[in-house]
């Protein structure tokens, strides 16, 4: 509370919580219950205190947005149906799998944004776009269909080991609330000023409908 309190005081009004794949300890799906990877009791412990924490931040004005990466699945659910962790490019079973996830995360915490990487093992240069509107956005608009909020939560595209313009581009008429986010200066803070590629970067995503972050 003493945190949240001082954040809002800072007029900080985003808190971000970074995870490979956070929807096996948050919710659970009657059509894949092997997915689960903690006991009931540490999942109800979870979602005690995500539904705790969430509210709190919300009185405060501060959203809490969920990072994680695509496609990384559950270590039960690899091991049931014979799977990589890390998949490179989309199947119906994991589709389906992270779609359900989703809406149902958002069913359970309707004032919960979403951050997501595209790149890395998900090959998001061929199949990031397909990924980003027939799973995630999809799972939003089907778990936002069955709860009432005064606007969607926020999904933020990471420009990170993908080309984020087209993708982005392409999801605009399918969902209301979109942003981008990229760094300017590779893994390390070099200068203030971005330059070279970077520069060409956050300027196109600047230009765009949706809204643009500049992490540094």
């Amino acid at each position: 509370l003493d945190y949240l309190d001082m954040l809002c005081g800072q007029r900080s009004n985003v808190v971000y919580i970074w995870s490979g794949h956070p929807f096996a300890s948050l919710v659970k799906l009657k059509d894949y219950p092997e997915a689960l990877e903690v006991t009931e009791e540490e999942y109800r412990l979870n979602v005690s205190m995500f539904h705790w924490l969430t509210a709190e931040a919300d009185k405060r004005g501060i959203w809490v947005v969920l990072n994680f990466y695509n496609i990384h699945i559950p270590l039960p659910f690899a091991e049931k149906h014979r799977l990589d962790l890390h998949q490179p490019k989309p199947l119906p079973i994991t589709s389906d799998y992270t779609r359900k996830s989703i809406a149902e995360f958002v069913r359970s915490f309707p004032n919960v944004g979403i951050m997501l990487c595209l790149g890395e093992a998900l090959h998001g240069g061929v199949y990031g776009s397909e990924w980003f509107r027939e799973t995630i956005i999809a799972g939003m608009k089907e778990g936002l269909k069955d709860v009432s909020v005064k606007e969607n939560p926020p999904i933020i595209l990471r420009a990170h080991a993908v080309k984020a313009e087209p993708i982005i581009e392409e999801a605009l008429p399918l969902y209301s609330n979109l942003y981008t986010e990229a760094k300017y200066n590779g893994e390390s803070l070099t200068t203030w000023t971005p330059r070279g590629g970077w520069v060409e970067t956050h300027n196109n995503l600047s230009s765009m409908k949706s809204v643009h972050i500049v992490n540094i």
